[in-house]
């Protein structure tokens, strides 16, 4: 289980919304399809708002679960071999 953290400059984050358009930014919700994991972007990373996402994993047992069986999905989605070509293909995919 994890939660993504993602803080960029506000200049080259104003540029990519801008040219890069997905749902996500964290490649395993990516290929999931849906917000797996937790994504804090931009504003939306403090300590606070870290602390209060890891401390629902650690303690709500039935979410940490379906994070847990989300990303074995994932992880059968890659495959095997070829996980980083295959991940890269789906990323591809999604941006165009």
């Amino acid at each position: 289980p994890m939660v993504v953290v993602y803080k960029v400059s506000p200049v080259t984050f104003f540029l990519a919304k801008r040219v890069v358009r997905v749902e996500h930014i964290c490649l395993v919700n990516l290929v999931a399809g849906y917000t797996l994991v937790p994504e804090l972007i931009q504003d939306g990373v403090t300590p606070e708002e870290i602390t209060q996402q890891l401390i629902n994993i650690l303690e709500d047992e039935k979410n940490r679960t379906k994070m847990k069986k989300g990303l074995e999905e994932v992880r059968e989605k890659l495959g095997k071999g070829g996980a980083s070509r295959r991940a890269a293909e789906i990323a591809l995919e999604m941006i165009r």
